[in-house]
């Protein structure tokens, strides 16, 4: 569950854009290389920290920036700084890139929100709404265990997975607009947009490990029919496809995101920006729980021990989310 919700997140919602960048044709065929890509990427991240843990006989599976640190060490014992900086150059870049991935999920909800209010005629700008927003969004990042935030997957995978139902629905049932030209061969600026809108929809290997290591029976995260193979390529089919029918469906005239081509007068539409705002809302966290993993026990090693450590970490907590709604007003 968290898997397949540490994926798909609003990145889904820009495949028609992408599709219109990269084409019909090199469009699904780049798309599907890359979760292939990421899937053995996945593998090979698993793999390593698996062997890892057998060879230096570790109390439990290192995470995404241990098994950088001690593959260098292993590799290169006479060059230990190599590890020390591979360690600290794989942190910065996972705190960057889930902190970016919070700040576009808060513009994302807040965007969608901002449709709903046009549609009912209540005049709030972006920043109003960005504040309101992110109150209920700073409630569910108190949650500390991926055990309780798997009751909020759920939900966010239901919720994610009606409003795509929708759009699909819309996207057969109104007329098809002219023909999009896509079939012909992208030019190098739009296919480097497309690249980048695709690997930004690939967004959750920093969850890998750390879902791994939670799960009772870890064998069967990485087996050939295992949840990391089975969710990877459900994600990488679900995007080709309602990228390609998105873009099929609204031609050149399709929006950085298709929510916004909805129309917002209809229930169903407005239904569509509801359900997508508390799917992402419900995703925040837990993309917001990998940089927090990462921080807060170098906080505790640095800081601690703390007379009332919880209360710390969810004052901590609460300052990375201010943090990211600041970086958005």
């Amino acid at each position: 569950m968290h898997l397949v919700k540490g994926y798909v997140g609003t990145g889904i919602f820009s495949m028609g854009d992408a599709m219109k960048n990269g084409g019909l044709i090199f469009g699904p065929i780049t798309t599907f290389l890359i979760g292939m890509i990421c899937l053995h990427c996945c593998h090979l991240l698993v793999n390593s920290a698996h062997m890892l843990h057998k060879h230096y006989k570790l109390d439990r599976v290192p995470d995404y920036a241990d098994t950088a640190k001690l593959s260098f060490k292993l590799a290169a014992p006479e060059f230990p700084a190599w590890a020390f900086v591979a360690k600290l150059t794989v942190n910065v870049f996972l705190i960057m890139a889930q902190v970016g991935f919070c700040c576009c999920y808060l513009v994302f909800i807040s965007w969608n929100i901002r449709e709903l209010l046009i549609a009912y005629k209540v005049p709030l700008d972006i920043h109003s709404i960005i504040a309101l927003v992110v109150i209920p969004i700073w409630i569910t990042c108190l949650i500390r265990t991926l055990k309780c935030l798997a009751y909020l997957s759920i939900i966010a995978n239901c919720t994610l997975l009606t409003s795509i139902a929708i759009v699909l629905y819309f996207a057969f049932t109104i007329p098809t607009s002219e023909c999009p030209a896509g079939l012909l061969v992208p030019g190098i600026s739009e296919y480097a947009i497309f690249f980048g809108q695709s690997i930004f929809a690939f967004e959750g290997i920093g969850l890998v490990l750390i879902l791994y290591n939670e799960m009772s029976e870890p064998e069967e995260f990485y087996e050939t029919y295992g949840v990391l193979n089975i969710g990877l390529h459900m994600v990488t089919v679900t995007y080709i496809f309602f990228g390609a029918v998105t873009y099929l469906q609204f031609g050149n005239d399709i929006k950085e995101t298709v929510t916004l081509n909805l129309n917002t007068s209809e229930y169903l539409g407005q239904l569509v920006l509801v359900l997508i705002s508390v799917g992402v809302s419900f995703s925040f966290s837990l993309q917001l729980y990998v940089a927090v993993d990462i921080t807060w026990p170098k906080i505790v090693f640095w800081l601690g021990p703390f007379k009332y450590p919880v209360w710390v970490e969810l004052w901590f907590r609460t300052a990375l989310v201010i943090t990211i709604c600041k970086l958005k007003l």
